[in-house]
Parts: structure tokens; C-alpha cells; sequence
């Protein structure tokens, strides 16, 4: 019995990526040229918070990598557009090599940099990120019998974009007001610490990366407590209108982000009985997901995969270390469910019951391993 098992991702590539183009978007090329021949030291100069989330995203690849190994997969879903088959075919049928495979399918990026010095000093600094995106999909004893990419159209996922952004945006205004109303009436013991936050771009991903978890708590359990004594009128007054407005917004996302979702699981559940035709001998599938949709998937997954003739089955892996170490990134999503529930009980509204389903969560859970 073929068994799956869904993992969420923090993109190593995406955090690399986004850092070193923000610096040489920065730079004049005079500066860029100093680089060619060091392209690895530029680390030392990126901001704080930037080499924080590095640091954190490369203990989250070595606590990935080590799950995959663990299972040993014979075949692994990618987050990649379906429209990419050309590029799934070739690596399949080993026309390419893996290192070059997600050259090719990043290769789109040189084209947005501003010079063909900053061009060659990304090429020289991503190429140690290249190696480890390959390791995801095989290591050096063995080869995936295949990879499939399960995504939805770029232009479809484009659309989620805005809409993601107008919820960031507006759960911005909500947390701002929060917190002030919050410090007017006692100083936090516990202030935010690393943040790194960048807007989407063209052909850049956005990355949020936040140690702000005991802050947020604190201004919760703040609130929490404001409402048990009986003082929501003066707190509506305060940041009715904010939460409101959020609540719009963020509603509107869900909605966007589940029917996302509905696409992304009929693709793999469509994709399974055609990769086990073509390759008897899988026995082990890894599928990776942004955390954002792990807990949506896994329920996808586990009512469906029973109406195969041949049954899949869905074991339970312990991936509670990752999750841990993952927290920084999944921190943005963290705090906009729990300002939902906030804002939720502020204006006195129940949650639809739409939005308590596990497609309405936006962070992973731990799984206990079976």
C-alpha cells in the first residue's frame, strides 16, 4: 500500500532569493563588482533580522531534509504549477539533472536584476541554494521515480496575491490600533524582537518572518481580560471600525485561499492512480505544501484517499520540531487568526461556520506521529 505524507516548507530558495535581490537592488554596481569573485561573503551584509531568518530557514531545510530521509520517498508533489509540464517531463525522464532543474524553472528571476554584474554575483551566491533545493527531490544514493507538480495556473494563483496583501494590510491597521489602545493603559513587559517583512513583488515572493510570539500573546491575554471586565463598549469605540474592516478583508481571503485549496488537493488526488500506473514500485509519496494549506490538505487527503481502488494510506508523522523551528515564518499567519477571533469576539460575532473548518487555518498543527 503506497503511503503518503504531507509536509509543510519553508522555501530555503525564497528566503535566499528575496534577501540577496532586496541588497542588490540596493547597491551600485560599483559595489555589486567587488563581489564577483565573493559572492558567499555577502551574508555579512545583510541587515539582522534578514541573517535571523536565514539562520531559521536553513534549521528548517536540515529538519525537512532529515523527515525525507527518514521516508525515503519514490516520488514527490512539488508546489509548481501544472502549466510547467515540459520541465516535469524532462527531470523524469533524466534529461536534466535536479541542480538544474530548479535553475531552469528559477531562471525567469536574472531577467528582473538590475545589471549583469548583479546578475553573475546572485548566479554565484544561489548556487550553494541550488544544491540543497536538490536534495529535497532525491539525495545521492537515490533518484525519485518521479516528481509532479500539483499547482494551480500562475495566473490563477496571481489573483490570491492582492487579496492576501489587503488582508496583511488591513490586519495591519487592526494590530496598530490594538496595540496602542493596549500601551495607553500599561507598558508590555515583553517587546517584538527580529522582523523581517517584504510586499510581494513582480517575480519575487513576499517572506514574513517575525519573533514576536510572547509579545502577542501578552497584548491576547491583555485583551482577553478587558472584555471579561466588561468594558467592550469603550473597546468597539476604540477599534470597532479597524476590526470591522478587517474582518471583511481576512473573511474574503479565506474564501480565496479555500477555493485555492480544492484545486491544489484535486490535482494531487487526480495525479495519484496515474503515478502509481506508470511506476509499480512507489511505495513512498512526499508531498510538500506551504504551511498555509497543510492543515486543509491533510483532511482533503484523509477523506478522500479511501475511494481509490487501490487504498493509499496517509501515516501520521511527528513534525513538531519542524513546526517549532518553522514558528518565525508562520508567526504572520499566527497572528492574523487570532486577530479574527479577536475581532470576532470585540464586535460580539459568531464564526461562520465556514470558517472552522481546518481549510480556515493558516498554521500548521502537530500531528502525532502513529
Amino acid at each position: 500500500m503506497p503511503r503518503i505524507f504531507l509536509i509543510p516548507t519553508i522555501s530555503i530558495f525564497d528566503v535566499h532569493d528575496t534577501a540577496v535581490r532586496d541588497w542588490l537592488n540596493k547597491q551600485k554596481d560599483s559595489k555589486i563588482r567587488e563581489y564577483l569573485d565573493y559572492p558567499n561573503r555577502l551574508d555579512n551584509l545583510f541587515p539582522e533580522s534578514v541573517k535571523q531568518a536565514i539562520i531559521c530557514a536553513e534549521r528548517a531545510y536540515e529538519e525537512t531534509l532529515r523527515l525525507v530521509d527518514s521516508i525515503n520517498p519514490q516520488a514527490v508533489f512539488l508546489e509548481i504549477s501544472q502549466e510547467h509540464i515540459k520541465l516535469e517531463n524532462n527531470y523524469n525522464s533524466r534529461k536534466i539533472a535536479s541542480d538544474t532543474f530548479w535553475k531552469e524553472y528559477y531562471k525567469y528571476i536574472l531577467g528582473s536584476l538590475p545589471s549583469e554584474a548583479a546578475k553573475l554575483v546572485y548566479q554565484g551566491y544561489m548556487e550553494r541554494t541550488f544544491r540543497k533545493m536538490a536534495r529535497l527531490i532525491e539525495n545521492p544514493d537515490h533518484h525519485p521515480l518521479r516528481v509532479v507538480f500539483y499547482d494551480i495556473k500562475e495566473e490563477d494563483k496571481e489573483k490570491l496575491v492582492p487579496i492576501y496583501e489587503e488582508a496583511l494590510d488591513r490586519d495591519g491597521d487592526f494590530i496598530l490600533k490594538l496595540a496602542r489602545m493596549g500601551s495607553d493603559m500599561s507598558a508590555f513587559k515583553e517587546i517584538p524582537r527580529y522582523m523581517w517583512y517584504t510586499t510581494m513583488r513582480p517575480k519575487q515572493m513576499a517572506i514574513s518572518y517575525e519573533e514576536t510570539e510572547d509579545f502577542y500573546e501578552e497584548l491576547y491575554s491583555r485583551y482577553q481580560r478587558l472584555l471579561r471586565f466588561k468594558i467592550r463598549e469603550y473597546i468597539v469605540k476604540r477599534v470597532g471600525k479597524e476590526a470591522r474592516i478587517f474582518l471583511a478583508s481576512y473573511e474574503k481571503f479565506l474564501d480565496s485561499k479555500i477555493f485555492e485549496e480544492e484545486q491544489k488537493a484535486r490535482n494531487i488526488l487526480e495525479a495519484l492512480p496515474l503515478l502509481i500506473a506508470q511506476a509499480w514500485e512507489v511505495k513512498n509519496i512526499v508531498i510538500y505544501c506551504a504551511p498555509i494549506y497543510y492543515e486543509g490538505l491533510h483532511t482533503r487527503l484523509e477523506k478522500s484517499l479511501h475511494k481509490f481502488k487501490r487504498s493509499f494510506s496517509l501515516p501520521k508523522k511527528d513534525i513538531s520540531k519542524l513546526l517549532e523551528v518553522m514558528k518565525p515564518f508562520t508567526q504572520k499567519n499566527r497572528i492574523m487568526q487570532g486577530n479574527y477571533s479577536l475581532a470576532l469576539n470585540i464586535l460580539g460575532l459568531r464564526r461562520p461556520t465556514r470558517y472552522s473548518s481546518p481549510s480556515a487555518c493558516l498554521i500548521p498543527l502537530k500531528k502525532e506521529a502513529a
